[in-house]
Protein backbone atom coordinates (compact mmCIF):
# COMPACT_ATOMS: atom_id res chain seq x y z
CA UNK A 1 0.00 0.00 0.00
CA UNK A 2 1.34 3.41 -0.95
CA UNK A 3 0.28 6.90 0.16
CA UNK A 4 1.40 10.24 -1.27
CA UNK A 5 1.48 12.86 1.52
CA UNK A 6 1.96 16.49 0.43
CA UNK A 7 2.29 19.07 3.22
CA UNK A 8 4.76 21.91 3.72
CA UNK A 9 4.62 21.50 7.52
CA UNK A 10 7.43 19.06 8.23
CA UNK A 11 6.28 18.25 11.76
CA UNK A 12 2.76 17.28 10.67
CA UNK A 13 3.99 15.28 7.71
CA UNK A 14 6.75 13.47 9.59
CA UNK A 15 4.60 12.66 12.64
CA UNK A 16 1.67 11.26 10.68
CA UNK A 17 4.02 9.37 8.35
CA UNK A 18 5.71 7.77 11.35
CA UNK A 19 2.35 6.65 12.76
CA UNK A 20 1.20 5.24 9.41
CA UNK A 21 4.35 3.30 8.70
CA UNK A 22 4.31 1.95 12.24
CA UNK A 23 0.85 0.47 11.68
CA UNK A 24 1.71 -1.57 8.60
CA UNK A 25 5.13 -2.78 7.46
CA UNK A 26 3.79 -3.07 3.91
CA UNK A 27 2.70 0.58 3.83
CA UNK A 28 5.02 3.18 2.33
CA UNK A 29 4.57 6.95 2.34
CA UNK A 30 5.92 9.30 -0.33
CA UNK A 31 6.45 12.68 1.38
CA UNK A 32 6.67 15.98 -0.51
CA UNK A 33 6.42 19.67 0.46
CA UNK A 34 4.79 21.39 -2.54
CA UNK A 35 1.91 20.80 -4.93
CA UNK A 36 4.19 20.61 -7.95
CA UNK A 37 6.20 17.88 -6.22
CA UNK A 38 2.94 16.11 -5.46
CA UNK A 39 1.87 16.21 -9.12
CA UNK A 40 5.24 14.92 -10.29
CA UNK A 41 5.21 12.13 -7.70
CA UNK A 42 1.64 11.12 -8.56
CA UNK A 43 2.49 10.85 -12.25
CA UNK A 44 5.71 8.94 -11.58
CA UNK A 45 4.31 6.44 -9.05
CA UNK A 46 3.45 3.00 -10.39
CA UNK A 47 0.47 2.81 -8.04
CA UNK A 48 -1.08 4.87 -5.26
CA UNK A 49 -3.82 4.00 -2.79
CA UNK A 50 -4.39 7.51 -1.43
CA UNK A 51 -3.21 11.09 -1.87
CA UNK A 52 -3.24 13.57 1.04
CA UNK A 53 -3.05 17.25 0.09
CA UNK A 54 -2.54 20.21 2.42
CA UNK A 55 -4.91 22.82 0.99
CA UNK A 56 -2.59 25.69 2.00
CA UNK A 57 0.76 24.37 0.77
CA UNK A 58 2.73 26.21 -1.95
CA UNK A 59 1.28 25.84 -5.44
CA UNK A 60 -2.00 24.28 -4.29
CA UNK A 61 -4.21 27.34 -4.95
CA UNK A 62 -6.92 25.94 -2.73
CA UNK A 63 -9.40 23.57 -4.33
CA UNK A 64 -7.99 24.32 -7.77
CA UNK A 65 -5.12 22.00 -6.88
CA UNK A 66 -7.55 19.27 -5.84
CA UNK A 67 -9.31 19.52 -9.19
CA UNK A 68 -6.01 19.34 -11.08
CA UNK A 69 -4.88 16.30 -9.09
CA UNK A 70 -8.21 14.50 -9.61
CA UNK A 71 -7.84 15.00 -13.36
CA UNK A 72 -4.26 13.71 -13.32
CA UNK A 73 -5.04 10.55 -11.34
CA UNK A 74 -8.83 10.05 -11.46
CA UNK A 75 -8.69 6.53 -10.03
CA UNK A 76 -6.87 7.51 -6.82
CA UNK A 77 -8.83 8.89 -3.83
CA UNK A 78 -7.64 12.33 -2.70
CA UNK A 79 -8.20 13.75 0.79
CA UNK A 80 -7.74 17.34 1.93
CA UNK A 81 -5.94 18.47 5.08
CA UNK A 82 -6.72 21.95 6.35
CA UNK A 83 -6.37 24.18 9.37
CA UNK A 84 -9.76 25.77 8.58
CA UNK A 85 -12.63 23.30 8.86
CA UNK A 86 -15.95 25.03 8.26
CA UNK A 87 -19.00 23.29 6.75
CA UNK A 88 -18.76 25.51 3.66
CA UNK A 89 -15.10 24.62 3.06
CA UNK A 90 -15.75 20.92 3.56
CA UNK A 91 -18.77 20.84 1.25
CA UNK A 92 -16.84 22.67 -1.47
CA UNK A 93 -14.01 20.13 -1.17
CA UNK A 94 -16.38 17.16 -1.35
CA UNK A 95 -18.18 18.64 -4.36
CA UNK A 96 -14.80 19.07 -6.06
CA UNK A 97 -14.13 15.37 -5.61
CA UNK A 98 -12.35 14.99 -2.27
CA UNK A 99 -12.71 11.61 -0.58
CA UNK A 100 -12.32 13.20 2.82
CA UNK A 101 -11.56 16.38 4.74
CA UNK A 102 -9.15 16.04 7.68
CA UNK A 103 -8.70 18.98 10.09
CA UNK A 104 -5.12 19.65 11.14
CA UNK A 105 -6.41 20.38 14.63
CA UNK A 106 -6.83 16.63 15.12
CA UNK A 107 -4.07 14.75 16.88
CA UNK A 108 -1.78 12.57 14.78
CA UNK A 109 -3.39 9.36 16.02
CA UNK A 110 -6.89 10.64 15.14
CA UNK A 111 -5.65 11.77 11.71
CA UNK A 112 -4.33 8.28 11.07
CA UNK A 113 -7.75 6.87 12.02
CA UNK A 114 -9.38 9.17 9.46
CA UNK A 115 -6.86 8.10 6.83
CA UNK A 116 -7.56 4.43 7.55
CA UNK A 117 -11.28 5.09 7.08
CA UNK A 118 -10.67 6.64 3.66
CA UNK A 119 -8.36 3.77 2.67
CA UNK A 120 -11.21 1.41 3.51
CA UNK A 121 -13.36 3.18 0.92
CA UNK A 122 -15.37 5.46 3.19
CA UNK A 123 -15.59 9.25 3.14
CA UNK A 124 -14.30 11.13 6.17
CA UNK A 125 -15.54 14.44 7.53
CA UNK A 126 -15.33 15.77 11.11
CA UNK A 127 -18.04 14.03 13.15
CA UNK A 128 -19.22 17.21 14.87
CA UNK A 129 -20.00 18.79 11.47
CA UNK A 130 -21.63 15.79 9.78
CA UNK A 131 -25.24 17.01 10.17
CA UNK A 132 -24.49 20.48 8.77
CA UNK A 133 -22.49 19.03 5.90
CA UNK A 134 -25.19 16.50 4.99
CA UNK A 135 -27.80 19.27 4.98
CA UNK A 136 -25.73 21.40 2.62
CA UNK A 137 -24.99 18.45 0.32
CA UNK A 138 -28.67 17.52 0.23
CA UNK A 139 -29.65 21.09 -0.65
CA UNK A 140 -27.00 21.22 -3.38
CA UNK A 141 -28.16 17.86 -4.75
CA UNK A 142 -31.76 19.08 -4.90
CA UNK A 143 -30.72 22.10 -6.94
CA UNK A 144 -28.51 19.97 -9.19
CA UNK A 145 -31.29 17.42 -9.72
CA UNK A 146 -33.54 20.10 -11.13
CA UNK A 147 -30.83 20.93 -13.65
CA UNK A 148 -30.55 17.35 -15.00
CA UNK A 149 -32.63 17.88 -18.11
CA UNK A 150 -30.92 15.32 -20.36
CA UNK A 151 -31.36 11.69 -19.21
CA UNK A 152 -28.49 9.21 -19.24
CA UNK A 153 -28.40 6.83 -22.19
CA UNK A 154 -28.05 3.07 -21.62
CA UNK A 155 -24.25 3.06 -21.98
CA UNK A 156 -23.83 5.97 -19.56
CA UNK A 157 -26.17 4.33 -17.03
CA UNK A 158 -24.25 1.05 -17.26
CA UNK A 159 -20.92 2.81 -16.82
CA UNK A 160 -22.28 4.72 -13.82
CA UNK A 161 -23.23 1.42 -12.19
CA UNK A 162 -19.72 0.06 -12.76
CA UNK A 163 -18.15 3.27 -11.43
CA UNK A 164 -20.13 2.79 -8.22
CA UNK A 165 -18.49 -0.61 -7.88
CA UNK A 166 -15.07 1.01 -8.18
CA UNK A 167 -14.22 -0.46 -11.59
CA UNK A 168 -11.32 1.05 -13.53
CA UNK A 169 -11.65 2.16 -17.16
CA UNK A 170 -9.96 -1.06 -18.25
CA UNK A 171 -12.39 -3.18 -16.21
CA UNK A 172 -15.37 -1.26 -17.56
CA UNK A 173 -14.14 -1.74 -21.13
CA UNK A 174 -13.79 -5.46 -20.48
CA UNK A 175 -17.29 -5.69 -19.02
CA UNK A 176 -18.78 -3.87 -22.00
CA UNK A 177 -16.57 -5.72 -24.50
CA UNK A 178 -15.33 -2.45 -25.95
CA UNK A 179 -12.23 -0.26 -26.05
CA UNK A 180 -11.07 2.11 -23.31
CA UNK A 181 -11.38 5.15 -25.58
CA UNK A 182 -15.06 4.31 -26.07
CA UNK A 183 -15.52 4.12 -22.31
CA UNK A 184 -13.83 7.51 -21.91
CA UNK A 185 -16.14 8.97 -24.57
CA UNK A 186 -19.25 7.81 -22.71
CA UNK A 187 -17.80 8.98 -19.39
CA UNK A 188 -17.40 12.50 -20.77
CA UNK A 189 -21.11 12.50 -21.62
CA UNK A 190 -21.96 11.08 -18.20
CA UNK A 191 -19.89 13.73 -16.40
CA UNK A 192 -21.44 16.52 -18.49
CA UNK A 193 -25.01 15.44 -17.73
CA UNK A 194 -24.34 15.04 -14.02
CA UNK A 195 -22.29 18.22 -13.75
CA UNK A 196 -19.36 16.20 -12.41
CA UNK A 197 -15.65 16.86 -12.92
CA UNK A 198 -14.40 13.32 -12.23
CA UNK A 199 -15.55 9.78 -11.45
CA UNK A 200 -15.58 10.26 -7.67
CA UNK A 201 -17.80 13.31 -7.98
CA UNK A 202 -20.04 11.53 -10.51
CA UNK A 203 -20.66 8.66 -8.09
CA UNK A 204 -21.32 11.08 -5.23
CA UNK A 205 -23.79 13.16 -7.27
CA UNK A 206 -25.55 10.03 -8.56
CA UNK A 207 -25.92 8.68 -5.02
CA UNK A 208 -27.30 12.00 -3.78
CA UNK A 209 -29.87 12.01 -6.59
CA UNK A 210 -30.82 8.39 -6.04
CA UNK A 211 -29.75 7.33 -9.53
CA UNK A 212 -29.35 3.52 -9.92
Amino acid sequence: MRILFADDHDLVRDTVTSYLEGLDLNLSVISVRTFQEALASAEAAESLDLILLDIDMPGMNGLEGLDVMRQKVPDVPVAILSGLSTPDNIVKALKTGASGFIPKSMGARAMVGAIQLILAGDRYVPSKLVDQIEEQLAAAAEVAARKLEEPLNSDEATILGLLKKGNSNKEIARSLDTEEYTVKYHMRGLFRKLGAKNRTQAVMIASERGLP
